[in-house]
């Protein structure tokens, strides 16, 4: 009856209930902490700062602050004011009517998959979600501990899914639109080719190494030259520019790694090679995935150049846009020569034609005659929101007339803006799009163009002051 008067809604209630979790998670963390402390490696750090050692050791350290700054979070959060969080979640809509508890179906949730621990307990990583899509599958608990302890049952499940063959299909089809080098897609290439013919420790050897190389590029594309340092530094760099939790990543940033120096020492694998295989391929998937989907003018750039044809971009904007990206990409550190080459071989494209060059033109003086009409605006409306003021000051209208024209003049002003923004962003590139010789029909579309881009200056330089 409690459940469904929504009586566990009231904010004292709330109040109680977060305290508890709070002192709880205290409790359990706090455990963490005190195992972490009775490590050989910890004390050493404790004692001698700072503590180097093996990639172990750093895993160790890492998940330990982790462990120190979440404790931390809990004392504060219970020592500090709980009430307006109480009464925010007491405000939360809830269906109407809730099971009673007495009726829900508990789940025996091990240790291992507590996300508190996954995140601050190196023995925790999470090494198995990466590897297939949750819409797929959704919350499916038995796919952790089956990785555990089925890993063949474990890829039984996804590859039926998702084949490895078409899986392959896929990184190679991303790779297209990326800006990685040909030969790392020729080694994809033999990667598939490799699988095909059952060569599993090949496969292994050849694909492990992608993975750093990959990570490196992503970091690059972010304006940073990330091409020395470890496998983790690179991971770590990239994951603070990324919307995806800690969690995803601390597999590539401190599983992997032990995994690929035992590898490298050794040359022998301790588990079936197959099965090793569909691991770095399911690894290097949603590697490849992660780096298509970086909201990045790199990405977006090199996808544009691949993607399209140079005959689709038949306006100004278009184009504009283009120039746009480059000037983003121009600023970041990294080599993009290939990037270049395929830009400028694009715009040729573009503009190579003379059909194209006429739309291009024509779109350009649409584009600077709306650009002067917005002027116009902008300058009418200037005059009326002084005009409007100057009665309201002297009582002859009402203070709403001035504030709508105050509306009016700022509207146009950002209209204007936004229009000068690309008009200029064209002014700068129109020399490109002019081709040494011109046709007749050009010459008198580029005389026009000149005559509305002076236009253009005339009035800009009036609103100056005004345009900001």
């Amino acid at each position: 009856f409690k459940d469904f008067l929504k009586l566990g809604q009231l904010p004292y209630l709330k109040l109680k209930k977060i305290k508890e979790e709070h002192i709880s998670g205290l409790r359990e963390i706090n455990e963490l902490v005190q195992r972490y402390e009775s490590d050989e490696v910890i004390i050493k750090h404790l004692a001698i700062k700072p503590y180097k050692g093996s990639h172990l050791n750093r895993t160790k350290l890492d998940f330990y602050r982790r462990a120190v700054r979440k404790r931390q979070y809990y004392i504060d959060k219970i020592t500090g004011d709980l009430t307006k969080e109480a009464i925010d979640k007491s405000l939360v809509n809830e269906p109407f009517f809730v099971i009673p508890k007495f009726f829900a179906v508990t789940q025996n949730i091990t240790k291992v998959n507590h996300p508190l621990l996954q995140n601050c307990d190196y023995k925790a990583i999470d090494i198995y979600s990466h590897r297939f899509d949750s819409t797929d599958f959704g919350e499916d608990e038995q796919l952790s501990s089956l990785y555990i302890e089925d890993k063949s049952a474990f890829y039984e499940r996804i590859l039926a899914k998702s084949p490895i063959p078409h899986t392959l299909d896929h990184v190679q089809h991303l790779l297209k639109s990326l800006p990685v080098s040909p030969e790392r897609k020729r080694a994809f290439s033999t990667i598939k080719s490799l699988y095909h013919k059952e060569e599993y420790l090949a496969v292994y050897s050849l694909a492990l190494p992608q993975v750093e190389g990959l990570f490196m590029k992503m970091v690059q594309t972010f304006g940073e030259n990330k091409s020395a340092g470890s496998l983790p530094d690179k991971v770590l760099a990239l994951s603070s520019k990324l919307y995806k939790q800690d969690m995803v990543f601390d597999y590539f940033t401190y599983h992997l790694p032990n995994e690929r120096n035992q590898f490298s020492h050794t040359g022998i694998l301790r588990e079936d090679p197959k099965l090793k295989c569909y691991d770095i391929i399911t690894d290097l998937d949603f590697i490849v995935r992660t780096f298509s989907e970086l909201d990045n003018p790199v990405i977006t750039l090199t996808s544009i150049l691949k993607n399209t044809s140079p005959g689709y971009r038949t306006t100004i904007n278009e184009m504009v846009t283009l120039f746009q990206l480059k000037e983003q990409v121009d600023t970041h550190k990294g080599d993009f020569k290939d990037l270049n080459t395929l830009f400028n071989a694009y715009v040729e494209k573009a503009t190579a034609n003379k059909g194209m060059r006429e739309r291009l033109f024509r779109s350009a003086i649409a584009e600077i005659q709306a650009t002067i009409n917005r002027a116009k605006i902008y300058m009418i409306a200037n005059d009326r929101a002084e005009t409007s003021v100057a009665h309201f000051l002297s009582k002859k209208n009402s203070g709403h007339e001035a504030k709508d024209a105050f509306g009016t003049h700022l509207l146009a002003k950002k209209d204007l803006n936004t229009s000068f923004l690309t008009a200029i962003q064209f002014f700068l590139n129109a020399k490109i799009l002019v081709a040494p010789e011109l046709t007749e029909t050009e010459q008198v579309i580029e005389n026009k163009f000149k005559n509305l881009k002076s236009e253009l200056f005339v009035i800009q330089d009036v609103l100056t002051e005004n345009i900001g």
